[in-house]
């Protein structure tokens, strides 16, 4: 299931959160190393164009966890979320390769296997990809303790979206 479902719905998400971002950014003292990179962001989202790459999202958004401006939960959401997304990306790839693959080679069978999704699989794929960057408690998490997982992630939605809206 997309995380999101339109490319409007997700530079209107990302600017809601960098927005906050930059908002508790100014409010301190000393700003942020990262609050030049969250403007940078938040100028590429709010002009037309191609959005921001993913992983320099989760740089930032690995920055803003280091400096402990906003609560874990905030930076777990924020990571979670966006490794998700990678991680969705790549599988999708990887499907479109088998697929092209399977289909030169004629293989009916390779066709078939490819409809049939093993959860047990994509949940290996994901924590993978939080492992490849460096997130390996929140790969344990996604992988062996889901429940916690996701009531991180939501405590950590919460606080950049009221009930209902956001991701």
């Amino acid at each position: 299931m997309p995380l999101f479902d339109q490319p409007e719905d997700d530079r209107r998400r990302l600017a809601a959160i960098l927005e906050r971002l930059r908002n508790l950014a100014e409010g301190e003292m000393i700003a942020p190393s990262w609050l030049g990179r969250v403007n940078d962001l938040l100028h590429r989202i709010k002009t037309p164009g191609p959005a921001p790459r993913k992983d320099e999202r989760l740089a930032v958004y690995q920055a803003v966890r280091e400096s402990g401006l906003v609560p874990p939960e905030a930076s777990f959401y924020l990571i979670a979320y966006t490794i998700e997304w990678i991680a969705q990306d790549l599988a999708a790839a990887e499907f479109d390769r088998k697929a092209r693959d399977a289909t030169q080679r004629k293989d009916r069978e390779g066709l078939e296997r490819l409809g049939r999704s093993d959860p047990a699989e994509a949940v290996r794929i994901t924590a993978a990809v939080f492992r490849s960057y460096g997130e390996t408690a929140m790969a344990d998490l996604y992988e062996h303790r889901r429940a916690e997982y996701e009531r991180m992630k939501d405590l950590g939605r919460q606080y950049f979206f009221e009930q209902g809206e956001g991701l």
